[in-house]
């Protein structure tokens, strides 16, 4: 049976097949190790590839062997269809045989091993060497530098830090971030991120008397805009109490996204910057870190000189990232906020009782390793907000506590349904737990959903249609969102999109308003693809509407800058912006949020997925969906087989 005929048998996406069969042509390409294994072999080279193709689509970087062995991947589950047209998939032959087949596949004389074999698992020869670079590197730059603070940042320090002992898991994170060329801040929402990272910055500034040039960076355009004004604010913020405004002229107030900053070229996919010219940073901040991917992450460290300090910030509780690898997390030390004697003894010199909210926590063998400590990173522990009721609900779904859950989702709906009085969905309760489970939930729900939808699309996205000012027609869109988790369907982002859109075109009279491309006044859009001459890029968002001169004009948002005019002609790709996917919201905030769950268990909706849309949302956010749907998300966590490690002694 030809790779052809074999692949036929397979239920695989065609893509992922076309890709292995390109592998496989290259890797036999005037070669005589094909002759030299059987058509058997051949098809479980090509099954071992597929799976691992398959793997990492799905965020891991490897796969492990008994996973595999004697079990039957690629095949169909739909039991309708006619046994001559099934695909009946293919069985992996017993653990023994699969090592054979590998052992042949890395004895290549030009592509050497194009699969991996550690520790029993499986990996791709770039994915692993990325793994295997991040792990040795960040180990590497995981050392503690003398604990001296220079007379200037002390002084500092308790300008920025008066009461340290109020909150304090924010100076601590600071201090112990003056010991470490590698740092991370990992917290929830609420938690004063970038608050501690501006003190923090500052004091490493004051520890080098201001001559550090500083990069920021995000993976996202939108998560870059939003730590750019977050960061503006909180400069903002010091410069009125008059507070290191020497040092304040050294914090970049603008970030860019990794990709930029790496200057990757679209298409070639080559970057300016690498290990042979590195970035010219002496300390480099990655906010939103989450979500980077593993070969991201690899591309951003490989460009960062051995002498540029690092700081990481982001929350575990997240989302990973859309491609392979996990790699927050898997950089995240296994205990939280332990710390070792020296650093608790140095830290209570700056105020005498900071150390007493350390845990110090030896592993039951007593053997002290680098792990046990986390003198690289801490997790800000005490919401800041003043209005925590999101955060509660937060705090419940990543402790997996159900009934909390629902109990303080229920508050905060109630209390959202008090400021709307109006919007009659939210007084009657959006879980959808009365809804009779059977063959017509599915309609149920999108009965359900529509009578929401349009109450929610008449308060919220309505007045858009009426606004003239840009600038308070963008704040209008900021205030609320429609998440869900899938992008297709009547509960999807495409068909939610299209629904509301529906509604609100019925409401223009005014044919001025409208144009025959789609564009009318009112419309709220999403940039899905860049532009660098027009100085539009992918995730940018702003609304079309009249200008004075009776125009339809784009007005996309630039944060506190005067939104960029452009006309809506010459705007790249471009999608309405009603309603988003989870995934696209991260680095984003809103006042509101109101988030449909499908009913059926494809969508993967996960305990994160379920915690990255609630904590999008700074005061109210509602739900939509059946309670069962919620809770078994809740009950599924995201696990991702990734093998970024910590190493002792960097490389053991």
């Amino acid at each position: 049976m030809s790779i052809q005929q074999f692949t036929q048998t397979l239920n695989a996406n065609s893509l992922d097949i076309a890709l292995v069969k390109t592998q496989l042509t290259a890797y036999f390409e005037n070669s005589a190790l094909a002759a030299d294994m059987l058509a058997s072999e051949i098809q479980t080279a090509c099954a071992l590839l597929l799976a691992l193709q398959q793997a990492q689509c799905q965020g891991h970087s490897h796969l492990k062997l008994t996973d595999l062995a004697k079990q039957c991947y690629f095949a169909d589950i739909n039991e309708v269809e006619p046994v001559e047209f099934k695909r009946v998939g293919y069985t992996f032959p017993e653990l023994g045989q699969i090592n054979h087949v590998i052992q042949l596949m890395q004895q290549h004389p030009i592509h050497g091993a194009l699969l991996v074999l550690h520790e029993n698992c499986l990996f791709s020869q770039k994915i692993f060497e990325y793994e295997q670079y991040i792990s040795y590197h960040v180990s590497q730059r995981i050392q503690t530098l003398t604990a001296r603070i220079a007379p200037q940042a002390l002084q500092l320090f308790k300008q920025l830090y008066p009461n340290p002992e109020t909150n304090p898991w924010q100076p601590i994170a600071s201090l112990t971030a003056l010991t470490q060329p590698f740092y991370i801040i990992n917290g929830g929402p609420g938690t004063g991120k970038t608050y501690t990272v501006l003190r923090t910055l500052l004091l490493i500034l004051a520890q080098h008397h201001g001559k550090l040039s500083i990069g920021l960076c995000a993976p996202t355009g939108k998560a870059a805009q939003r730590v750019s004004e977050s960061i503006i604010n909180e400069v903002d913020a010091l410069k009125k109490h008059s507070i290191a405004l020497d040092l304040l002229e050294h914090i970049p107030e603008q970030a860019t996204t990794i990709h930029r900053l790496l200057a990757i070229r679209k298409g070639s996919g080559e970057a300016r910057y690498n290990s042979q010219h590195p970035l010219p940073y002496d300390l480099l901040v990655i906010d939103e870190a989450s979500m980077l991917d593993t070969a991201l992450f690899y591309r951003l460290l490989n460009a960062c000189r051995s002498d540029t300090r690092i700081i990481l910030i982001g929350d575990t509780a997240q989302l990973p990232s859309v491609e392979s690898g996990a790699v927050l997390h898997d950089l995240m030390p296994k205990f939280v906020n332990v710390f070792s004697d020296s650093i608790c003894t140095w830290l209570d010199t700056f105020s005498p009782n900071l150390s007493q909210h350390i845990s110090q926590s030896i592993p039951q063998n007593g053997e002290v390793r680098r792990e046990t400590y986390t003198n690289y990173a801490t997790t800000l522990l005490k919401n800041m907000r003043s209005n925590a009721r999101v955060n509660e609900v937060a705090n419940a779904i990543y402790s997996s506590d159900t009934p909390t859950m629902m109990t303080k989702l229920a508050d905060v709906q109630t209390l959202w349904s008090q400021t709307a009085p109006d919007i009659t969905p939210l007084s009657q309760g959006l879980l959808l737990n009365n809804i009779n489970s059977g063959d017509n939930l599915h309609e149920q729900l999108k009965v359900e959903t529509t009578r929401c939808l349009l109450a929610l699309t008449t308060a919220y996205y309505e007045p858009l249609l009426t606004c003239s000012d840009p600038v308070v027609a963008i704040e209008l869109l900021k205030q609320f969102r429609i998440l869900t988790p899938i992008r297709k369907g009547p509960f999807g982002v495409t068909g939610i999109n299209y629904q509301i859109e529906q509604y609100l075109l019925k409401q223009i009279y005014d044919t001025s308003k409208k144009s025959v491309n789609g564009m009318y006044h009112g419309r709220a859009i999403l940039i899905t693809q860049n532009d660098a001459q027009l100085g539009v890029f992918n995730g940018d968002s702003g609304v079309v509407l009249l200008n004075d001169e009776n125009v339809l004009t784009a007005y996309i948002d630039r944060g506190k800058q005067p939104p960029l005019a452009i006309s809506p002609y010459r705007l790249p790709e471009v999608q309405s912006l009603y309603a988003m996917t989870i995934h696209k919201t991260q680095g984003s905030e809103f006042d509101k949020v109101f988030i449909i769950l499908p009913p059926d268990e494809s969508a993967g909706i996960t305990k994160e997925l379920i915690y990255t849309g609630i904590t999008r949302a700074r005061s109210y956010v509602a739900v939509s969906g059946t309670t069962e749907a919620l809770t078994r998300a809740i009950a599924k966590h995201h696990q991702r087989n990734t093998f970024i490690r910590i190493l002792d002694d960097a490389g053991k």
